[in-house]
């Protein structure tokens, strides 16, 4: 009978009930057949285990876990499960929901990319069934195109997420004990988390986030944004690499869409999208019948302009600051003046006939381009004392300033995007319980204008500005 199960056939019954239709797929560790059951006459899928794994028993107890999983999610994005066992013979078994349709994958594999209506809509149905398997304290871990099956309900495509056979158990919500072995990495490496792939065991369900990202990154692109020869390549390429940017793959689509989406594929998953609900939230305004802009932010738009789009609050916001502020400094200068000229005025009466002291200004301060000023000689005259130096041009100061900041290095790709995430923990730790909205988006601006234009010119006035802005708003703090 074990030797059987990977040929049955036709008109077979099993467990004197479901009579098998016919052989629907097989793959590297089980087979799928449309059965019948004979007194309720419903069309169910049944799936089996190649009985050369019966002996795994850690494999086996993977298999069985996906009808754990449907019922403890329930939720109508996730491929339901009505039972599981084993068969009269021993070998395990799972009865699910026939689906009618075809896998992500094998739309892709025929349209190369999707629509972004398309897109958006087949990731809302996603995280609509991950938000539920999440908060039943369970992660997929194993997300990838040929796991969601595009199902047709009413002309539509419903999406069910399927294969939860990797999945981690928080033990705490579900009671279920982990069965996969610490430091081992596991999931398909094109669409696998940074984290996953060290064999980390804190892997959560920003893990599945990121995976999601890879997928809407291959729906618009065409493309998958790593690729590799061996799992090493692989992983080499997803643990030090960035993508290619999205807007560059495919012009027109919405720089918003693509930030929120390249957020998704961070390598840090303290840099993702925090729930799938936020990831939601981003991909929402894009979805059929929502008006948007394309393409990305208009050219020659400076890093520099604290311009901020889809969110008038908070323009509003920045403009009311940055005019607090000048009127403060501007009335901290008018201060400053009144001091100096009541000083003066006490000096010279205190000087008498003599007439008023001299004003010494002490310069602190000197930048380091004067350094680099060339020292004027005193030749000496016929005399033998020394003639004035004449004084220096404008001009020759000019080109020696300009030499000067040809010579600084501009920083790498990779140094700002730390900065960027040091300067953020800066503020957040300055201000843990509520960081400034406006430092933070100014901060995350800078992050998409880097990822969005990645050449020298902009390295350097990406640095300028994080300089202006670490003075602007870390020492108030």
């Amino acid at each position: 009978m074990t030797q059987a199960l990977e040929q049955l056939a036709p008109g077979q019954v099993l467990l004197g009930k479901l009579k098998v239709c016919r052989l629907i797929a097989t793959g590297g560790i089980g087979a799928l057949y449309e059965v019948e059951h004979l007194m309720t006459r419903h069309r169910r899928a049944l799936k089996l285990l190649h009985p050369r794994f019966l002996r795994d028993a850690e494999l086996v107890e993977r298999f069985l876990r996906e009808a754990s999983a449907a019922g403890h999610i329930g939720n109508a994005h996730i491929v339901e499960c009505f039972d599981a066992g084993r068969l009269e013979s021993g070998e395990p078994y799972i009865l699910m929901e026939l689906l009618s349709g075809e896998s992500l994958g094998s739309r892709l594999q025929r349209e190369g990319q999707l629509s972004i209506a398309d897109t958006v809509e087949m990731a809302l149905q996603c995280i609509d069934g991950l938000g539920a398997a999440h908060r039943s304290g369970i992660v997929h871990r194993d997300l990838k195109p040929d796991n969601l099956f595009l199902s047709s309900v009413d002309g539509g495509a419903f999406l069910k997420v399927v294969d939860f056979g990797i999945s981690k158990f928080d033990e705490s919500l579900t009671g279920a004990q982990g069965v996969t072995s610490t430091g081992v990495a596991i999931g398909t490496p094109l669409y696998m988390p940074p984290e996953q792939m060290r064999g980390a065991r804190d892997v959560d369900a920003r893990a599945d986030i990121y995976s999601l990202g890879v997928i809407l990154y291959q729906c618009l692109a065409g493309r998958l944004p790593f690729s590799g020869e061996s799992f090493a390549d692989v992983a080499a390429a997803v643990l030090s690499g960035s993508p290619k940017p999205l807007e560059q793959l495919r012009p027109g689509l919405p720089f918003e869409l693509c930030a929120a989406v390249h957020r998704a594929m961070s390598r840090s998953p303290a840099e993702r999208f925090p729930t799938v609900e936020e990831l939601a939230a981003a991909l929402r305004p894009f979805r059929a019948g929502e008006p948007w802009t394309s393409g990305p932010p208009p050219a020659g738009l400076s890093p520099q302009r604290e311009v901020i789009t889809l969110d008038p609050t908070f323009v509003s916001d920045v403009r009311l600051e940055k005019r607090r502020r000048w009127l403060a400094g501007g009335g901290l200068l008018v201060l400053a003046l009144a001091l100096l000229a009541l000083w003066l005025a006490r000096t010279n009466d205190a000087a008498g006939p003599g007439g008023p002291l001299p004003l010494v200004v002490a310069v602190r301060d000197v930048p380091d381009t004067v350094a680099a000023l060339p020292v004027p000689t005193e030749p000496s005259g016929p005399d033998g004392g020394g003639s004035p130096s004449p004084e220096p041009s404008s001009d020759g100061d000019a080109g020696v300033a300009k030499q000067s900041l040809a010579k600084r290095r501009a920083p790498t790709t990779r140094e700002l995007e730390a900065r960027l995430s040091e300067l953020e923990a800066k503020l957040r730790l300055a201000l843990p319980e509520d960081a400034d909205p406006a430092a933070l988006k100014l901060l995350g601006n800078q992050r998409l204008q880097l990822r969005a234009s990645d050449t020298e010119r902009q390295r350097r006035d990406i640095s300028s500005y994080l300089d202006r802005w670490e003075r602007t708003w870390l020492p108030r703090r």
